[in-house]
């Protein structure tokens, strides 16, 4: 096996063994609901923030929150639910997937997926 994704496959391997939860709920330091989900397929982490129906971007589309600074931008936006994944071609390593890799693939962790989305949070609150 290749060096380089002997070292994603350990970093995706003990990621999982700290975090062993598919599917994780955790309220954000503004308050906000958001969730990490592990993909069942391939190993990738997407992430998501709930915006309360309030919130002036409850109801955008995801290409309307090109503002939103995120990991790869935002994916996904329905009903208040903001996400994004961690699933960009050859750019991100899809741990049960092919193994395609490059110089610059790297492994998207759980602490970094939820770093990503308390910066979302912080992006969203200065919007309310």
């Amino acid at each position: 096996m290749n060096t380089r994704i002997e070292e994603l496959m350990n970093l995706y391997l003990t990621d999982v063994q700290n975090h062993p939860e598919d599917v994780f709920n955790f309220r954000t330091v503004h308050g906000y609901k958001g969730l990490i989900q592990r993909n069942e397929m391939y190993g990738y982490y997407c992430g998501y923030i709930y915006l309360p129906e309030n919130h002036r971007d409850y109801d955008k589309e995801f290409n309307d929150l090109g503002e939103i600074k995120v990991y790869g931008g935002v994916t996904w936006a329905e009903n208040g639910e903001i996400g994004f994944d961690c699933n960009h071609g050859l750019i991100d390593f899809k741990p049960l997937g092919d193994h395609i890799i490059l110089e610059k693939t790297h492994f998207m962790t759980f602490e970094m997926v939820k770093t990503q989305l308390e910066l979302m949070s912080d992006q969203f609150k200065k919007r309310e």
